[in-house]
């Protein structure tokens, strides 16, 4: 087991500043860029379906999933995670750069949300999340236990 409960989190995800359209969300840390890159071939997966709703003409939002370990520096954007990272947590940060626009600023609102983006970050890390708890294959055993539910359903009804 755990001597403490920070020993239990097995990566923290801080997601931090979504909203806004076109998002550009770099790898900052090296030892978690495995989690930014299965993140990243979620988005891939998706766009390739068809299921997002924004369009990748400025490229995709999480960019450097293909980045090489020489390319990472020491720096990273100071927030919520550093306790955790001080006390050796693997941090997955979420956070576009640049900020957007609108950040602490007196528009800095609901009314300023992307939500085609919004929307698009709740399907990408939902995929994410799935893959993490490995729940792929229960879903696919939910599915089709409710699909025959369904068809004589349909059919009684009728």
């Amino acid at each position: 087991m755990f001597s403490n409960r920070i020993e239990s989190i097995g990566l923290f995800v801080l997601l931090d500043l979504l909203g806004a359209a076109r998002p550009s969300i770099p790898s900052y840390f090296e030892k978690t860029h495995w989690a930014y890159s299965h993140l990243a071939a979620a988005e891939e997966r998706l766009r390739g379906l068809g299921l997002l709703e924004t369009k990748a003409e400025n490229g995709p939002f999480l960019p450097d999933r293909e980045k090489k370990s020489y390319q990472f520096t020491l720096g990273y954007i100071l927030d919520d995670h550093v306790p955790f990272l001080e006390r050796g947590v693997d941090i997955l940060h979420l956070i576009p750069t640049p900020f957007p626009p609108v950040w602490h600023t007196m528009d800095d609102d609901g009314a300023h949300l992307d939500i085609p983006t919004v929307k698009d970050w709740a399907k990408i890390m939902s995929v994410f999340v799935a893959e993490w708890m490995e729940l792929d294959g229960l879903v696919q055993l939910l599915e089709s236990k409710h699909e025959p539910e369904n068809k004589s359903r349909e059919k009684s009804e009728l």
